[in-house]
């Protein structure tokens, strides 16, 4: 869980250096269409796939 956590925390920093980079705005700025093309940038699908 914590591993999941730390992933997380990563992605949503990706996402807040690419809305800076890119819009030039906080991540609160941002309107429906841009959170997409976020989310298409960086896609985050979490697994918990059992490791054997």
């Amino acid at each position: 869980m914590a591993v999941q956590h730390e992933l997380s925390k990563a992605y949503y920093e990706l996402r807040e250096v690419y809305v800076s980079a890119v819009f030039g705005k906080s991540p609160d700025q941002l309107n429906a269409i841009e959170i997409k093309e976020i989310k298409e940038a960086y896609p985050f699908v979490p697994s918990e796939a059992q490791i054997k």
